[in-house]
């Protein structure tokens, strides 16, 4: 059943940003409200491997790790179901906040913007007292630049306990140059907890057991499947080992999950 908006209870937007490289888009609620569906519109083409840097309620952070998360994760089409809901409430005056870091300058031709879908609700939950899983709405893994026809490794550390790693997306993006190039050059070779492996290959490490960086894309439609359900703790470490199997050019990528809650 369908619940009444209120007045000024429906999207939640910070107004477009035409300048910088790190900008922070940011709101102020007019009235209680609960978080929903958060997304950054941005020209993916124009901002290859944009990365956000900071999301915070009220000051507190919502980043789970030490990383940044992929902008595209963000992207009003990517598939990601209810995994990237706030679920939190906020306050008449407090403000939501997330900053976008693109690799070139942002213009007035091609502006960036934040909204976040809410919700009327009566009872408010300042985020220094809701349960801390709430808290982790995303775990960064940053970005890394994979040489040609070598390894690299993204690497984040837990900020926090109780963190439910679920949907893994990512971003990428060939440096210019001549010559054939395609997302399938680029592999997952392992993901691992404190150095316990989470690909399912009896030869995860290896070529033989990679995973096409293809199917873990924003687009990617086995939402469920790329979910690692995994639970880490404060200072747990992960590490996704990538290769890149073009012999011309580099590689940037860019990968992070949503958290799932645990209340």
């Amino acid at each position: 059943m369908a619940t009444q908006r209120n007045a000024q209870a429906f999207i939640l937007g910070s107004g477009s940003k035409t300048s910088g490289t790190s900008n922070n888009l940011s709101s102020t609620s007019a009235l209680p409200l609960i978080l929903d569906d958060m997304t950054i519109a941005y020209d993916h083409v124009t901002y290859p491997v944009a990365t956000v840097s900071s999301i915070t309620l009220s000051g507190q952070s919502l980043l789970a790790s030490n990383k940044d998360m992929p902008g595209i994760a963000f992207r009003p089409e990517a598939k990601v179901d209810d995994q990237r809901n706030i679920g939190l409430t906020i306050d008449t005056n407090q403000v939501f906040s997330a900053t976008l870091v693109t690799p070139v300058a942002v213009t007035a031709d091609s502006p960036v913007s934040l909204a976040v879908s809410t919700s009327p609700t009566d009872v408010v939950i300042s985020p220094n007292n809701a349960p801390s899983g709430l808290l982790n709405y995303c775990f960064g893994m940053g970005k890394v630049t994979i040489a040609t026809g070598a390894t690299a490794t993204l690497e984040a550390t837990s900020l926090r306990d109780g963190v439910f790693l679920g949907r893994l997306i990512a971003d990428f993006a060939f440096a210019d140059g001549a010559g054939a190039k395609s997302v399938n050059q680029i592999t997952v070779r392992s993901v691992l907890v404190d150095g316990i492996e989470l690909l399912s290959s009896q030869s995860a490490g290896t070529a033989d057991g990679a995973v096409s960086l293809e199917t873990l894309l924003n687009t990617a439609s086995d939402k469920l499947g790329n979910s690692a359900d995994y639970l880490i703790g404060q200072n747990s470490i992960v590490k996704i080992v990538l290769h890149n199997a073009n012999a011309a050019l580099a590689c940037d990528v860019t990968m992070g999950f949503f958290c799932r809650p645990l209340v």
